[in-house]
């Protein structure tokens, strides 16, 4: 499974996770539902530099000591144009979110599953030298017709 990570106040790393499991579970009849459970096993994260894997594992990130397994849990399986969306519950360090995004433009709500599918989300880094979490509260996000129309302002205000 890969992953990309903010490290040093805004470089992007990306890596993977060697230790990943999950099971899904198919409808058999029309009272059944759909089950998705992954397991990622936070040790096992590799990014090519084990100086920064052992960053990552510790406290200021993954904290692997005392939280060793990444959960998702989900259903609810959406079909979309181009993709397949399983909107469900992570839960990182002990903490559980599902998360709902709302645009700061439009006010149109929408699941952190359909945030991977095209909304722009922006989480500001933390000060140099914090040890804290990000602010999470300073997060803004865009659907994907307000992002469009951003950009296209945008490409309107440059010169030619």
């Amino acid at each position: 499974m890969s992953m990309s990570v903010r490290w040093l106040g805004g470089l992007i790393v990306r890596g993977r996770f060697a230790d990943v499991r999950g099971a899904i579970h198919l409808p058999i009849d029309d009272d059944d539902t759909v089950a998705v459970t992954v397991e990622v096993y936070a040790e096992s994260v590799r990014t090519g530099i084990s100086l920064r894997d052992h960053h990552l594992r510790g406290p200021l990130f993954l904290d692997a000591a005392h939280h060793p397994i990444i959960m998702f849990r989900g259903g609810d399986v959406m079909r979309l144009p181009t993709h397949i969306a399983v909107p469900g519950s992570l839960t990182i360090r002990g903490i559980t979110r599902t998360e709902e995004l709302r645009c700061s433009m439009c006010g149109r709500a929408g699941t952190a599953a359909e945030a991977a599918l095209g909304w722009s989300v922006s989480t500001p880094p933390r000060p140099v030298g914090s040890t804290g979490p990000p602010n999470r509260a300073a997060t803004t996000a865009l659907c994907p017709e307000c992002a469009r129309r951003s950009v296209r302002d945008i490409e309107g205000r440059l010169d030619p």
